[in-house]
C-alpha cells in the first residue's frame, strides 16, 4: 500500500470519529427532550439538585465580604450582598445578618445573601438658633437628634426664650440620638450688668458709634475681601456678641470689616513713622493712650500710665497714610498726621 492510500483511509477515519460525534449528540439531545417530556423540567432540577452534598452554613456575622467570600467557597457556597443598614455596633464593611442562618444545612452550590453594616447613622444638625424651645426640639427629633441640657443666659442679640447656642454647633455631622444641649436668652441684662454688643453686619461708621456709647476702646481694625457684606461692614468682632463686660475695664474691642473683591491693601508700602509726646506737668500720672490709624484699619498702639514730664518717642509700622490720636486719661489732646 502506498502513501497516498494510507492517507486516504486516515481520512475517512477521522470523518468517520466527527459523524459519530454527532450523531452521539444528536441521541443525547433527544434523550434529554424525552426526559423532559417524561418527568418535566421540575423533578428534573429536583434529581440534580439532591445529588450535590449536604453542607453547613458557617457563621459569617462580624466578618468583612471577603472573609465571607474565603469560608464559604470552602464549603463550595456563594455569597450575595442584599442589602446594607445602620448600626452603631458593627463597623462598616461588616456582616450584620446572613440567610440561611448559620448553622442550617443546605445543599452545596447555594448562595447565602447577607446585609453588611454601614456603620452609625450620621445626622447633620440642624441650626436651632433664634428659635423658641419647643420649636427646637421638633427640628430635632424631625432629623433623630434628641434635645439636651437646657441653659439661660443675657443677650442683647437674641430676644428672650429664643436659642442663643447650641451644642453641637449647626451643620456639623453627629450620631444618631445625639444629645443637642440649648443656651436659652434671657434677654439684655438689668441695669450693672454689660455685654458686649452685636457688631456684625453693622456699617463701621454705626459700629464705631456704638463702641463709644459703651465706652469701649478699639483695639485693632483689620479689612479682609468678603463676597457676602458690602465694603465697610463689620464681618468679626472679638469679644463675641454677649460677652459680659466689666464696668470700668477699658475692654478693648477687635474688628474686622469688609473690603470689595480685588482691593489690594497688602500692596501698598509699609514704613516705620515714630510718634513723640511729652506728658504734661501736673501733680498725678496719668494715662497715655494712642491710636493709629492707617491703610489697615484703627488700632491703639500704646496704652501706659506715666507720671508728669515723661517723655515717650515709639516706633511704628503704618500702611500708607497715617495719622494718630493722643488721649490722655481718656481725652482726646493730639491728632495729627504721621
Amino acid at each position: 500500500m502506498n502513501i497516498i492510500d494510507k492517507l486516504f483511509i486516515g481520512d475517512k477515519k477521522i470523518k468517520a470519529k466527527k459523524i459519530m460525534k454527532i450523531v452521539g449528540e444528536i441521541v443525547f439531545l433527544l434523550l434529554l427532550l424525552f426526559l423532559l417530556g417524561l418527568f418535566g423540567i421540575n423533578q428534573i432540577m429536583t434529581v440534580l439538585v439532591h445529588s450535590r452534598k449536604s453542607v453547613m452554613v458557617p457563621n459569617l456575622t462580624g466578618k468583612t465580604i471577603e472573609e465571607a467570600v474565603d469560608i464559604l467557597s470552602e464549603e463550595n457556597l456563594y455569597l450575595k450582598k442584599d442589602a446594607e443598614q445602620y448600626n452603631s455596633s458593627i463597623p462598616p464593611g461588616y456582616i450584620l445578618f446572613q440567610s440561611p442562618s448559620a448553622g442550617d444545612v443546605v445543599k452545596e452550590k447555594r448562595v447565602v445573601k447577607v446585609i453588611i453594616s454601614q456603620g452609625g447613622e450620621v445626622i447633620f444638625v440642624p441650626d436651632t438658633i433664634n428659635q423658641g424651645l419647643r420649636s427646637a426640639e421638633i427640628i430635632l427629633r424631625q432629623v433623630g437628634l434628641s434635645l439636651g441640657e437646657q441653659t439661660r443666659e443675657y443677650s442683647v442679640k437674641v430676644p428672650r426664650d429664643l436659642v442663643v447656642s447650641q451644642d453641637p454647633l449647626p451643620h456639623t455631622t453627629v450620631g444618631k440620638g445625639t444629645l443637642v444641649n440649648l443656651v436659652i436668652s434671657d434677654g439684655p441684662p438689668g441695669e450693672g450688668t454689660l455685654l458686649m454688643p452685636d457688631l456684625i453686619g453693622k456699617k463701621i461708621k454705626k459700629a464705631m458709634e456704638i463702641i463709644k456709647q459703651w465706652n469701649l476702646i478699639i483695639e485693632r481694625i483689620d479689612r479682609e475681601e468678603n463676597d457676602e457684606y458690602d465694603a465697610d461692614t463689620v464681618i468679626a468682632q472679638n469679644p463675641q456678641a454677649d460677652t459680659l463686660i466689666e464696668e470700668g475695664d477699658n475692654q478693648k474691642v477687635f474688628l474686622i470689616i469688609s473690603i470689595k473683591k480685588g482691593t489690594e491693601i497688602s500692596s501698598v508700602k509699609k514704613e516705620t513713622k515714630f510718634i513723640y509726646y511729652e506728658v504734661s506737668q501736673g501733680m498725678f500720672d496719668k494715662d497715655l493712650r494712642m491710636v493709629l490709624i492707617d491703610g489697615s484699619g484703627e488700632r491703639t498702639v500704646y496704652d501706659k500710665v506715666h507720671p508728669p514730664g515723661t517723655k515717650i518717642n515709639i516706633p511704628v509700622e503704618v500702611i500708607g497714610k497715617a495719622k494718630v490720636k493722643i488721649y490722655v486719661n481718656d481725652i482726646l489732646m493730639v491728632e495729627k498726621d504721621l
